[in-house]
């Protein structure tokens, strides 16, 4: 009974507890509670991830974060937008439109924050802040900031913020404003650069004003990564190229890490991040958005005599010492193609040091197409060389059954005098030739070039190479025929002979009426110990000639300035 009776007093004292606290909230403290529900909510402030800076082979900052302020809307918590947009414009200096079309092209969603002025100063935030108006805030975000631009661009790429909508970006694992790569290494390796984004969860009153921190996930800064660029290189191989258009690439033929690549025309790839001169861009006719390297298929000219040798020689066609007479023209039915000079009696070797058409088309004869198509297939034609950046083409090698599907044409005879050396339908990139002449170098081994050497501590895994079926008989034939082409008087590139740094190589001049031709020059060095391989492509750029001397201005000066010893 005693029980019974504590445990009915116990249930009464928790139901008269229960009742004094209804009592409590909702008719003591209830104007309180109700004027927080009214006025107060939750805010997620996203917190953005600094992106990893990208470094050169010596440590030198390519590219990197800096932080900047900007004044961004959350259109669903503001009433006037004219008002702020009015504002905003008298704090800044910027006009009304301007504002007005900042907005309209950054709005995602009525909860998103919008960016209404970008790029302002700490003053200007500051006086912006004094005002608490209710969904405006001065936000923190990381700029993208390239040092080099120009000479860098095609290498590092460049970031957007994407403007996609909100439930593609979720699909895809993004929020609003996200700033993804686009192209080069920003694009390929965007996943480490990138990092994670954070956030604050927020209480804040009718005004925005902060009343209370609920919690905070800091961002996760993205990864560094170090490049095989070396800055120095880049510069020197970009200035080289001034006046033309064109592409000049220079490797460690050892190993495959690229300490050069350039093109011109170039831009300016902080524009992307300004969001400005972008139209005219896709519109000039001289296409610098085009990464000519490894995107741009031309014809190679006479650099592919070396494949047409190769081919010749591994399918016991001729020797080192077999000679054709040049008069200058060759005949092919009713068909006349000319030399570009009268060579007289040539042998192999020097069919390559002056670059004799006639010697190649009565080797085209003799092997007809097939031979020529395998060979320059083994040499890396017709695939992309696996470089670690997006986009890369891998150009034509022409055949019979290619032609009759593109051109609904048969193969004719004099389509396999263009194919021996380099014209007609054959299309290659500059880095195809470069790969083509580091095979040679490397005594018939493949390479893979490369431009990501470390991320953070983790050194990149790249591919290995492999060796082609070129005997070494016939590979060093090839050999000395580029060497006379430096080493030897009327060489075609003998004015690089004066750099003292065993040069060979192979010129090349490649016809496309009715505009100029197209100027190539391959090489490596040291002849006895090669390092170094590099291309130089300009495109209607008149003649291998000029492409010699491009590479003699580049080469100049890393021997003068000592910065191959600092690159090994």
């Amino acid at each position: 009974m005693i029980d019974r009776i504590g445990y009915l007093i116990f249930v009464h004292g928790v139901f008269v507890l229960l009742g004094w606290g209804a009592v409590s909230l909702q008719l003591i403290k209830g104007d309180f509670y109700l004027q927080k529900a009214e006025n107060n909510y939750i805010r997620l402030l996203p917190l953005p991830a600094e992106r990893g800076t990208v470094y050169d082979r010596n440590g030198e900052v390519l590219v990197r974060d800096t932080p900047e302020f900007e004044i961004s809307m959350i259109p669903g918590e503001v009433k006037n937008k004219q008002y702020v947009f009015d504002i905003v414009s008298r704090i800044t200096g910027t006009p009304p439109e301007a504002v007005m079309r900042t907005y309209r092209k950054n709005y995602l969603y009525p909860f998103a924050y919008t960016p209404l002025v970008q790029h302002i100063t700490k003053a200007q935030g500051m006086r912006f802040e004094e005002l608490a108006l209710a969904g405006v805030f001065v936000t923190t975000r990381w700029k993208r900031y390239y040092l080099y631009p120009f000479s860098t661009t095609h290498v590092l790429g460049y970031v957007k913020e994407m403007q996609e909508s909100v439930s593609k970006l979720k699909k895809y694992g993004f929020s609003p404003g996200t700033r993804v790569g686009y192209t080069g290494v920003e694009q390929q390796y965007d996943e480490y650069l990138r990092g994670q984004e954070g956030g604050l969860q927020v209480e804040v009153d009718s005004r925005g004003r902060t009343m209370n921190f609920l919690g905070r996930k800091a961002p996760e800064r993205g990864k560094d990564i170090y490049l095989t660029i070396d800055k120095n290189m880049q510069e020197s191989a970009y200035n080289a190229l001034q006046g033309h258009q064109g592409s000049l690439i220079f490797m460690d033929v050892r190993t495959g890490e690229v300490l050069a690549l350039v093109n011109q025309p170039s831009f300016n790839n902080n524009d992307f991040i300004e969001g400005k001169n972008i139209s005219e861009l896709f519109v000039d006719e001289r296409k610098p958005l085009l990464n000519r390297a490894l995107q741009g298929e031309f014809p190679p000219g006479s650099i592919f005599k070396i494949v047409t040798a190769a081919a010749a020689l591994s399918e016991n066609k001729i020797t080192p010492a077999t000679t054709h007479e040049c008069l200058g023209y060759f005949n092919l039915g009713n068909a006349i193609s000319k030399c570009w000079t009268t060579h007289g009696v040539v042998n192999l070797y020097d069919a390559l040091k002056v670059s004799c058409n006639v010697y190649f088309w009565n080797v085209a004869m003799m092997l007809n197409k097939e031979p020529i198509i395998k060979w320059a297939r083994i040499f890396g034609y017709g695939k992309t060389t696996g470089i670690d950046i997006p986009n890369e083409k891998k150009g034509t090698v022409p055949s019979r059954a290619w032609k009759q599907a593109m051109l609904h044409e048969d193969w004719y005879g004099g389509d396999t005098l263009n194919l021996a050396i380099g014209q007609g339908f054959l299309q290659v990139t500059p880095l195809q030739g470069l790969e083509m002449i580091s095979i040679v170098a490397r005594n018939g081994m493949s390479v893979v070039p490369y431009l990501v050497k470390r991320i953070d501590d983790i050194q990149m895994k790249h591919e290995s190479s492999e060796k082609i079926p070129l005997a070494e008989e016939h590979l060093a034939a090839i050999k000395v025929g580029l060497r006379k082409v430096v080493n030897e008087e009327h060489g075609t590139a003998h004015s690089l002979s004066v750099l003292d740094l065993k040069l060979a190589g192979k010129t090349g001049t490649a016809q496309v009426p009715p505009k100029a031709p197209h100027g190539w020059f391959v090489g490596y060095f040291p002849y006895d110990a090669p390092q170094y391989s590099i291309i130089v492509f300009l495109e209607h750029g008149s003649a291998g000639a000029e492409a010699v001397k491009v590479g003699y201005n580049f080469l100049k000066e890393l021997t003068e300035k000592g910065w191959l010893k600092g690159s090994s």
